[in-house]
């Protein structure tokens, strides 16, 4: 544990190119068998059940980009892996066509503020909105 295992043991083994990275010295993050054993450990006996706080007893908060797409993923997301003690912060709303469109006005709000300057706008009038 904390070292990168061998293909046997992978359900797809690793592109050649990969696994020589991850052993180069030019990786910066050595093997850590001890926080591998730790969190071996952590996700045994709970699951991923509100895995954040487990992981991380110290954690303030979470950033992230939010979009609409997440909004499908949130419940489950926030009943099941996140303990929701922990606020998330969205720093930015995305899409693919931008990533920085508005804030959100709070913590886990979808409540946004648009940057103008950002981005352009187009309104187009809208007859009927059905």
């Amino acid at each position: 544990m904390g070292t990168i295992p061998t293909d046997e043991s992978l359900s797809s083994p690793l592109p050649i190119d990969v696994r020589l990275a991850l052993q180069s010295s030019n990786y910066r993050l050595p093997p850590n068998p001890s926080r591998a054993q730790e969190l071996h450990q952590i996700v045994s006996e709970n699951g991923f059940h509100h895995i954040n706080r487990r992981l991380w007893p110290n954690l303030k908060c979470g950033i992230c980009i939010i979009s609409q797409n997440f909004k499908q993923f949130e419940l489950k997301f926030l009943s099941t892996y996140w303990d929701p003690v922990v606020p998330i912060f969205p720093y930015v709303y995305g899409m693919s066509e931008h990533h920085r469109i508005a804030v959100p006005l709070t913590t886990n709000s979808y409540q946004l503020i648009p940057l103008p300057r950002s981005v352009y706008y187009e309104f187009i009038e809208v007859e009927n909105d059905d």
